[in-house]
Protein backbone atom coordinates (compact mmCIF):
# COMPACT_ATOMS: atom_id res chain seq x y z
CA UNK A 1 0.00 0.00 0.00
CA UNK A 2 1.74 3.45 -1.19
CA UNK A 3 0.99 6.45 0.76
CA UNK A 4 1.13 10.15 -1.28
CA UNK A 5 0.34 13.69 -0.41
CA UNK A 6 -1.87 15.41 -2.84
CA UNK A 7 -3.48 18.75 -2.64
CA UNK A 8 -6.99 18.58 -1.72
CA UNK A 9 -7.83 22.58 -1.52
CA UNK A 10 -5.90 25.04 -3.68
CA UNK A 11 -6.78 27.65 -2.52
CA UNK A 12 -6.29 27.06 1.47
CA UNK A 13 -2.95 24.68 0.29
CA UNK A 14 -4.10 21.90 2.43
CA UNK A 15 -3.05 18.18 1.81
CA UNK A 16 -5.12 15.52 2.76
CA UNK A 17 -3.99 11.49 2.44
CA UNK A 18 -4.61 9.59 0.14
CA UNK A 19 -4.09 4.95 -0.41
CA UNK A 20 -3.92 3.44 -3.87
CA UNK A 21 -5.66 0.49 -3.47
CA UNK A 22 -5.40 -0.93 -6.89
CA UNK A 23 -2.25 -1.22 -8.34
CA UNK A 24 -1.82 -0.70 -11.76
CA UNK A 25 -3.25 1.97 -14.94
CA UNK A 26 -6.28 2.25 -13.24
CA UNK A 27 -5.44 3.14 -9.75
CA UNK A 28 -8.36 4.61 -7.20
CA UNK A 29 -7.71 6.65 -4.52
CA UNK A 30 -9.82 6.81 -1.34
CA UNK A 31 -9.41 9.82 1.47
CA UNK A 32 -8.06 8.12 4.79
CA UNK A 33 -7.95 10.18 7.77
CA UNK A 34 -4.71 11.50 8.64
CA UNK A 35 -3.60 10.83 12.13
CA UNK A 36 -5.76 7.67 12.37
CA UNK A 37 -3.45 4.33 12.96
CA UNK A 38 -3.86 1.90 10.74
CA UNK A 39 -3.89 -1.67 12.30
CA UNK A 40 -3.19 -5.26 10.54
CA UNK A 41 -5.13 -7.24 11.53
CA UNK A 42 -3.85 -10.25 13.18
CA UNK A 43 -3.78 -12.36 16.53
CA UNK A 44 -0.78 -12.09 18.13
CA UNK A 45 0.15 -13.76 21.95
CA UNK A 46 1.68 -10.32 23.87
CA UNK A 47 5.66 -11.12 23.76
CA UNK A 48 8.47 -9.36 25.76
CA UNK A 49 10.18 -7.52 24.01
CA UNK A 50 14.02 -8.11 24.25
CA UNK A 51 14.92 -4.49 24.06
CA UNK A 52 12.88 -3.42 26.84
CA UNK A 53 12.85 -6.15 28.96
CA UNK A 54 16.81 -5.82 29.13
CA UNK A 55 16.68 -2.00 29.74
CA UNK A 56 13.82 -2.67 32.28
CA UNK A 57 15.73 -5.74 33.88
CA UNK A 58 19.26 -3.75 33.91
CA UNK A 59 17.68 -0.50 35.58
CA UNK A 60 15.95 -3.10 38.17
CA UNK A 61 19.40 -4.85 38.89
CA UNK A 62 21.26 -1.73 39.25
CA UNK A 63 18.87 0.02 41.40
CA UNK A 64 20.44 0.53 44.85
CA UNK A 65 17.21 -0.23 46.46
CA UNK A 66 15.94 -3.21 44.28
CA UNK A 67 14.97 -6.28 46.02
CA UNK A 68 15.82 -9.43 44.16
CA UNK A 69 13.14 -11.71 45.21
CA UNK A 70 10.26 -10.33 43.12
CA UNK A 71 12.65 -8.96 39.98
CA UNK A 72 11.74 -11.21 37.30
CA UNK A 73 8.09 -10.42 37.94
CA UNK A 74 8.01 -6.91 38.30
CA UNK A 75 10.09 -6.48 35.65
CA UNK A 76 7.39 -8.47 33.47
CA UNK A 77 4.42 -6.78 35.59
CA UNK A 78 6.20 -3.01 34.02
CA UNK A 79 6.77 -4.11 30.29
CA UNK A 80 2.99 -5.64 30.45
CA UNK A 81 1.83 -2.41 31.96
CA UNK A 82 3.81 -0.40 29.25
CA UNK A 83 2.23 -2.91 26.78
CA UNK A 84 -0.98 -2.11 27.64
CA UNK A 85 -1.48 1.33 27.84
CA UNK A 86 -0.10 1.58 24.07
CA UNK A 87 -2.22 -1.26 22.60
CA UNK A 88 -5.43 0.61 24.62
CA UNK A 89 -4.01 3.56 23.21
CA UNK A 90 -4.30 2.20 19.71
CA UNK A 91 -7.60 0.01 19.81
CA UNK A 92 -9.11 3.51 20.97
CA UNK A 93 -7.86 5.11 18.01
CA UNK A 94 -8.52 1.87 15.98
CA UNK A 95 -12.48 2.09 17.05
CA UNK A 96 -12.55 6.00 16.18
CA UNK A 97 -11.81 5.08 12.59
CA UNK A 98 -13.98 2.43 12.61
CA UNK A 99 -17.40 3.08 10.35
CA UNK A 100 -19.73 1.90 13.56
CA UNK A 101 -17.82 4.43 15.75
CA UNK A 102 -21.18 5.23 18.03
CA UNK A 103 -21.32 1.70 18.69
CA UNK A 104 -17.83 1.80 19.93
CA UNK A 105 -18.11 4.62 22.63
CA UNK A 106 -18.11 2.66 25.77
CA UNK A 107 -14.84 0.61 24.10
CA UNK A 108 -13.24 3.57 23.24
CA UNK A 109 -13.71 4.62 26.86
CA UNK A 110 -12.54 1.53 28.69
CA UNK A 111 -9.64 1.89 26.38
CA UNK A 112 -8.81 5.34 27.23
CA UNK A 113 -9.15 4.45 31.08
CA UNK A 114 -6.85 0.96 30.99
CA UNK A 115 -4.34 2.66 28.85
CA UNK A 116 -3.93 5.98 31.97
CA UNK A 117 -4.09 3.21 34.32
CA UNK A 118 -1.59 0.74 32.59
CA UNK A 119 0.60 3.76 32.06
CA UNK A 120 0.48 5.28 35.79
CA UNK A 121 1.08 1.85 37.05
CA UNK A 122 3.79 1.23 34.60
CA UNK A 123 5.32 4.50 36.03
CA UNK A 124 4.68 3.54 39.57
CA UNK A 125 6.34 0.68 39.57
CA UNK A 126 9.61 1.48 38.06
CA UNK A 127 10.03 3.85 41.22
CA UNK A 128 12.07 1.53 43.24
CA UNK A 129 12.98 3.87 46.22
CA UNK A 130 10.71 4.23 49.08
CA UNK A 131 7.86 2.72 47.57
CA UNK A 132 4.61 3.07 49.95
CA UNK A 133 2.82 -0.77 49.48
CA UNK A 134 -0.47 0.03 50.23
CA UNK A 135 -0.27 2.08 47.79
CA UNK A 136 1.44 0.17 45.02
CA UNK A 137 -1.02 -2.90 46.22
CA UNK A 138 -3.87 -0.51 45.08
CA UNK A 139 -2.44 0.68 42.12
CA UNK A 140 -2.10 -2.68 40.66
CA UNK A 141 -5.46 -3.89 41.59
CA UNK A 142 -7.12 -0.97 40.19
CA UNK A 143 -4.51 -1.57 37.00
CA UNK A 144 -6.18 -5.21 37.30
CA UNK A 145 -9.91 -4.11 37.19
CA UNK A 146 -9.46 -1.81 34.40
CA UNK A 147 -7.96 -4.45 32.47
CA UNK A 148 -10.58 -6.81 32.87
CA UNK A 149 -13.19 -4.72 32.18
CA UNK A 150 -11.70 -3.17 28.98
CA UNK A 151 -10.59 -7.40 27.75
CA UNK A 152 -14.60 -7.86 28.75
CA UNK A 153 -15.64 -4.71 26.40
CA UNK A 154 -12.73 -5.78 23.17
CA UNK A 155 -13.94 -9.05 23.31
CA UNK A 156 -17.26 -8.09 22.31
CA UNK A 157 -16.06 -6.94 19.40
CA UNK A 158 -13.48 -8.87 18.27
CA UNK A 159 -15.21 -11.06 16.60
CA UNK A 160 -15.82 -8.24 14.16
CA UNK A 161 -12.86 -6.22 14.92
CA UNK A 162 -9.10 -8.03 15.09
CA UNK A 163 -7.77 -5.01 16.73
CA UNK A 164 -10.16 -5.41 20.03
CA UNK A 165 -8.79 -9.01 19.70
CA UNK A 166 -5.47 -7.87 20.33
CA UNK A 167 -6.25 -5.52 22.62
CA UNK A 168 -8.24 -8.02 24.49
CA UNK A 169 -5.04 -10.61 25.01
CA UNK A 170 -2.65 -7.25 25.91
CA UNK A 171 -5.44 -6.73 28.63
CA UNK A 172 -5.85 -9.97 29.72
CA UNK A 173 -1.87 -10.55 30.29
CA UNK A 174 -1.75 -7.51 31.94
CA UNK A 175 -4.02 -8.29 34.34
CA UNK A 176 -2.42 -11.51 35.89
CA UNK A 177 0.90 -10.41 35.84
CA UNK A 178 -0.44 -7.14 37.56
CA UNK A 179 -2.67 -9.91 40.15
CA UNK A 180 0.69 -12.43 40.31
CA UNK A 181 2.59 -8.94 41.62
CA UNK A 182 0.23 -8.01 44.03
CA UNK A 183 -0.66 -11.23 45.85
Amino acid sequence: MKRFVRQAHKSAFRSQLFTRTEPGKNEKLRPEPIGVLVLQARTIQPQRSPKMSLHIEEMLQTHPRSRAENRDVLAECIEACFSCAQTCTACGDACLGEDRVKELVQCIRYNLDCADLCFATGRLLTRRTAPDNDVVIAQLQACARACNACSHECERHATMMAHCKVCADACRHCESVCMKLAA
